[in-house]
């Protein structure tokens, strides 16, 4: 077992979880919103890469002559895993041109991610958090059987190549992106407690705590929480832009919401609600309890009588259970132990 892949997939994953259980936790927990629609800026940021930056690069490519195949229509699928290759060879010379690529796809995704969660969300804004809720889930399946069906975004079902934007780092290229993963997370970490502390932040608590009296003193229910959902929606759509960069390929089976919306929910949960402190916490504990599962399988596998595949999932809802029965709120009194503590012993000084 190579452990240094392991622990750099582990970080990649922690920082790509982090950002969207954030995300989550402002939505759910700070705005009030039941969102469950969180893999549609996953997959829209996802799709950013391969619908624009990866047709960008082959349009610049093939205008400076690298030799491309047809990539339209058909050939979008087909001549994917050829062109896509080519593409990364033009590119290596070229670092100045990858990271404005992947800087310019960050903010495409952050603001496409954005604009698809509040489309999401919309039928249910201002109309009660359950129709936020019941909205989300099922125009989400609507946005995936879009993927599936239309080649244009991300090959259908097939899925198709992208070219690997930090081939300039040569082998070191996944450290370069473990880096860069780690750097976003920490600050969406930092936009999400600045929003919080500013006076949007503020008035979106309002709107959570009474809509009725928010709206009295003329604050538009609708837009604000608009706001809050597209704010969250963009960080969303920025992990799943760092996903297809990580995995050079994007199809749409792999933005489920089994995976992008109910283990980052978990995560939440279990670091108490509006705590964004206590959300990291929780990433990285069941972020190592999946990774326990996933070392230990082999040694479970012989003893299991269905396929290995499904654990992960029973382990997803076991681990829901535990925590809505027995810990409903999450870490929030190891935090508040934590905070009482300090106190208690300058009080006896």
């Amino acid at each position: 077992m190579d452990w240094a892949t392991l622990l750099v997939n582990f970080w990649i994953y922690f920082g790509l979880m982090l950002i969207v259980a954030l995300s989550i936790n402002w939505v759910w927990g700070w705005a009030g919103l039941p969102f469950l629609g969180s893999s549609v800026p996953v997959m829209v940021g996802g799709f950013t890469v391969s619908a624009v930056t990866c047709r960008v690069v082959y349009l610049i490519a093939s205008a400076a002559g690298a030799g491309l195949l047809s990539w339209g229509e058909e050939g979008w699928i087909i001549n994917s895993e050829f062109n896509s290759g080519l593409a990364e060879q033009w590119l290596k010379s070229r670092p100045l041109l990858c990271v404005a690529l992947i800087f310019s796809s960050l903010v495409l995704a952050f603001i496409l991610g954005g604009v698809m969660g509040w489309l999401v969300a919309r039928p249910g804004l201002g109309r009660g958090t359950v129709y936020v809720g019941i909205a989300s889930f099922v125009l989400s399946d609507l946005v995936a059987l879009l993927g599936r069906e239309v080649a244009w975004f991300s090959g259908g079902a097939y899925g198709v190549f992208v070219p690997d934007l930090l081939v300039f780092a040569g082998g070191a290229g996944v450290y370069v992106l473990l880096g860069l993963v780690l750097l976003v997370s920490a600050l969406v970490f930092l936009l999400f407690r600045l929003v919080k502390a500013s006076p949007f932040g503020r008035t979106v608590v309002a709107v959570r705590d009474s809509p009725v009296a928010a709206s009295g003193l003329g604050k538009n229910v609708v837009v604000v929480q608009g706001w809050a959902v597209f704010l969250g929606s963009g960080a969303m759509g920025v992990a799943g832009c760092l996903y297809a960069v990580h995995m050079d390929f994007v199809f749409q089976g792999n933005y489920g919401a089994g995976f992008w919306t109910m283990w980052p929910l978990l995560m939440a949960l279990v670091g108490g609600f509006t705590r964004d402190a206590g959300v990291v916490l929780g990433v990285l504990l069941v972020q190592g309890l999946r990774y326990l599962l996933i070392l230990n399988s082999s040694i479970i596998r012989d003893h299991l009588f269905f396929p290995l595949a499904y654990l992960e999932s029973l382990e997803l809802g076991a681990l829901m259970l535990v925590f809505l029965t027995l810990y409903p709120r999450g870490l929030k009194r190891f935090w508040a132990r934590l905070e009482k503590e300090p106190a208690t012993e300058s009080n006896q000084t």
